[in-house]
């Protein structure tokens, strides 16, 4: 009797932007953080991502502004940030963004709210590649939401914090991903009615909030064009396990999975030869 059974499919089951993100970067180090690699779960990955993660603590209430040293050593002594990071010019520069970004806060008018609340959607699709039904939940938690009165009317707005001192694409883009799950989360089918208002507050006085609506096309645009793609490619690769790394020296050595990583300890090897 033939007791072999087929391997079951494996599958995507949920995506954050973060991943989408990583994914598009490096494949290789989407899943070998996807498989947990290491024996600790790793939240961040480089030093901008560091200041990053510190200035969120303080200003969601996690940490107090007097821990940003503490935080900044723990970092240093994981790897995160080099042996060489200045760190009191790096603590100097968290506590600049904190306080820009309280005073963004007090200025604005509009009511807002802390969110720590995670939004679900559950997105189902006909695969181009399968031609079959596929779904995956696409996972967000915006920074800060609220309300935007225009001529009368209450529009949902969505805020983004950026520590980065430039704007960038990316920063869009995940606002228009935070929208989709916002907008259709526990609606089932149904989007919200109108736009929603989509604000990139950047930590910097020489960066003015970027500021955009996206409208119910926009969103499915994205949604068709931007997500399910990279859902559809992950899946494919989840069958033979094949994620490539996209090697770029001076990126991967502050990767948190460089040590597992074959393709940059080859490239290294290269180096040195050469």
């Amino acid at each position: 009797m033939n007791t072999d059974q087929p391997r079951k499919r494996r599958k995507l089951r949920s995506l954050c932007y973060s991943e989408l993100k990583r994914f598009t970067s490096c494949p290789k180090q989407f899943w070998l953080r996807y498989n947990r690699v290491d024996e600790e779960s790793v939240t961040v990955e480089t030093p901008e991502a560091a200041k990053g993660e510190v200035v969120h603590r303080v200003l969601s209430g996690q940490d107090h502004p007097r821990r940003v040293k503490k935080i900044l050593e723990k970092f240093q002594a994981e790897g995160i940030l080099p042996p060489e990071t200045d760190l009191v010019a790096m603590e100097k520069d968290c506590h600049s963004v904190i306080k820009i970004a309280q005073e963004q806060k007090k200025a604005d008018l509009s009511p807002k709210t802390k969110t720590e609340k995670l939004f679900f959607y559950n997105f189902s699709f006909m695969s181009k590649r399968t031609g079959a039904k596929d779904e995956c939940t696409l996972v967000t938690k915006p920074d800060r939401l609220g309300e935007f009165e225009e001529k009368g009317k209450i529009i949902p707005e969505i805020i983004e914090l950026k520590t980065s001192d430039k704007p960038h694409s990316s920063h869009l883009k995940q606002l228009l991903f935070a929208a989709i799950v916002y907008s259709r989360h526990n609606l089932r089918d149904k989007w919200l009615s109108g736009p929603v208002r989509l604000v990139i507050n950047y930590a910097s006085k020489l960066i003015q909030p970027e500021i955009r609506f996206a409208g119910q096309y926009r969103l499915e645009e994205y949604l068709e064009k931007e997500v399910q793609p990279v859902i559809e490619e992950i899946n494919e690769r989840m069958e033979t396990e094949d994620f490539p790394a996209n090697v770029i020296p001076g990126r991967c050595k502050s990767c948190p999975f460089a040590a597992q990583c074959d393709e940059y300890q080859t490239s290294l090897t290269q180096d040195s030869i050469l």
